[in-house]
């Protein structure tokens, strides 16, 4: 049995990582904070099917993640798994996992696609090595499968990508 204090820090691991990744997408490029800044204050839920609701709150002072809500929410996304995988990797998001205001969530996750953060290196950042390898590993797959790498700049941005895991997993091993 996983104790009370394990999953506390499980907890507050996950607040940390969550907010950085905010904070991440902000300092992405000046365009994006300002964009971000234009549509905060900004409180939604996010629920995954058989796991805990996380709360997002953000403002330009607050980036507040936390398993419970006191605010009034914007909207509320409840994706599937399948779903999940769309966002990350095919950066696609359809209208049928939101409820409440629809246009504004759509407005977030267009300015979420449009900071250009590179997925694979967050999640190297925040979950290690092995975690960023077996995300790669499926987004070679899934685009695989994807009619747009048959084109030179599918297949462009795949090498780039790899080319820039292999240089942060080098660059890991000096430090």
């Amino acid at each position: 049995m996983v104790s009370l204090q394990f999953m506390s820090l499980i907890k507050i691991n996950i607040k940390k990582m969550i907010s950085e990744f905010f904070k991440d997408l902000e300092e992405a490029s000046p365009n994006t904070r300002r964009s971000f800044y234009e549509i905060y204050p900004l409180c939604f839920k996010v629920s995954v099917k058989n796991h805990l609701p996380i709360y997002v709150e953000l403002n330009k002072d607050v980036r507040k993640i936390a398993f419970s809500s006191s605010k009034k929410l914007d909207f509320e996304v409840n994706p599937e798994l399948n779903d999940i995988i769309d966002i990350i990797f095919k950066k696609k998001i359809t209208r049928q996992i939101i409820q409440g205001d629809v246009e504004l969530a759509m407005v977030f996750f267009n300015l979420v696609q449009k900071s250009n953060v590179d997925i694979i290196y967050l999640i190297d950042k925040y979950f290690g090595n092995n975690a960023a390898f077996i995300s790669s590993q499926l987004h070679k797959e899934i685009l695989s499968r994807d009619d747009n790498m048959k084109s030179k700049a599918g297949r462009l941005h795949k090498k780039l990508r790899d080319l820039h895991i292999r240089i942060d997993r080098l660059e890991a091993r000096i430090a």
